[in-house]
């Protein structure tokens, strides 16, 4: 069981970037336009890192400052998940040219920040995601959050996981207190998380989505919904596709100790006839297969979170999927963020990033330079969050 969350931005909102990209961000800036010859592309690459700066100063004035990787087009860039520097946003603009990495020849089609935060017992992967070009309809700007139960990952035995892991299936009562404080743990940071964008960026419009999710081993979905890298190509290099997957996947990979407990919620549930409700089961890559509200069903009377058994519906209102689960309705990219997008013709898709202007980066605005928080994290002591003191 993993909680995840969707938060995205609608950019038409954003019509004045209040400045330049400073500091650490313009220095990547920098190196992501060395090679590039026209200038819309150059504009549009700033526009980006001044929004992916924005959002970052609104991770910072709620302590998220971990920074995880940082790629571009699916190839990383910044790689940091050995480290355990809890603020290294500038580590990672300094990494970067310590390395030489110079702009390419290609203009961007993503860029990609993950950063990773602890709450009580909840471990948070963060993604955001913004894309040149985006199909229309679907917003630019994504921000994908995991949730994981930090003390199930940290079990030193498998006995001492399964000891913890009966407790919670006790019974249906110690089941559903224990997902329902999970949950709400997972909420209020995502509460505080909108709530920084919504006062940073001065936005309204974001779409959101929470849902609690149970992996079911075995699970094989039909071509309607096959893993987004299918869909798009797996070896096209610069797609979104080709790289698409949930952020705890990223940060873990699929088969790490870490992730132990997720493979094992579903056998648990079976074996313990837990009614399962308000649930999104999903395969081993984390797509969604359908989704169960208030009415649920008791996990032992059929075969759908049985591991490896063939998938078997259950007799209760379910939501994203047709009866013989050969169409999927309802989950999108936006939704789950492990769909494809960016997939199809060009005259689906949009670009938006070069209809912004910048503001005067003197803070001529009110807004920029006057605020030590407002340049995400600059070298002013008065930092937002995490410390203060850091440079980004």
């Amino acid at each position: 069981m993993y909680m995840s969350a969707t938060l995205s931005i609608d950019p038409t909102q954003l019509t004045h970037i209040r400045r330049k990209p400073t500091k650490g961000f313009r220095r990547f800036a920098e190196l992501l336009t060395a090679n590039l010859l026209s200038e819309k592309e150059e504009h549009e690459t700033f526009t980006a890192l001044s929004i992916l700066q924005e959002i970052n100063v609104a991770l910072r004035s709620i302590d998220v400052c971990d920074v995880v990787t940082f790629s571009k087009d699916g190839i990383l860039l910044y790689d940091d998940k050995a480290s355990s520097s809890s603020d290294d946003m500038s580590a990672a603009i300094d990494a970067l040219i310590r390395q030489g990495m110079h702009g390419s020849s290609d203009v961007f089609s993503e860029l990609s920040l993950m950063l990773e935060h602890h709450l009580t017992r909840v471990a948070v992967i963060i993604e955001i995601r913004i894309r040149r070009v985006h199909d229309i309809g679907a917003y630019p700007i994504r921000i994908t959050l995991n949730g994981l139960d930090a003390q199930f990952q940290a079990a030193a035995t498998q006995g001492s996981l399964n000891n913890r892991l009966e407790e919670v299936f006790a019974t249906q009562q110690t089941y559903d207190g224990y997902t329902s404080s999970i949950r709400q743990e997972f909420e209020d940071f995502v509460d505080q998380l909108e709530n920084a964008i919504r006062s940073k960026m001065r936005v309204d419009n974001i779409h959101r989505r929470v849902s609690t999710n149970v992996v079911r081993p075995g699970l094989e979905l039909p071509p309607a919904v096959e893993p987004a890298s299918k869909l798009a190509g797996q070896n096209q290099p610069g797609t979104a596709a080709a790289h698409e997957s949930a952020p705890m996947f990223q940060r873990y990979g699929v088969g790490a100790d870490t992730m132990m407990y997720m493979w094992m919620w579903s056998s648990m549930m079976h074996s313990h006839n837990t009614n399962c409700h308000n649930t999104t089961i999903v395969s081993e890559d984390g797509q969604p297969a359908f989704s169960v509200g208030d009415v649920g069903f008791n996990a032992a009377e059929n075969q759908t979170l049985l591991p490896g058994a063939p998938l078997e519906l259950p007799d209760c209102p379910i939501e994203g999927a047709s009866e013989s689960l050969g169409e999927i309705d309802g989950l999108n990219d936006s939704d789950m963020g492990m769909l494809a997008t960016g997939v199809g013709d060009e005259t689906t898709k949009s670009g938006w990033l070069d209809f912004f202007a910048f503001g005067d980066s003197s803070g001529s605005d009110g807004s920029a330079g006057a605020n030590c928080a407002s340049d995400g994290g600059s070298s002013c002591g008065g930092g937002g969050g995490c410390g203060g003191g850091c440079s980004s």
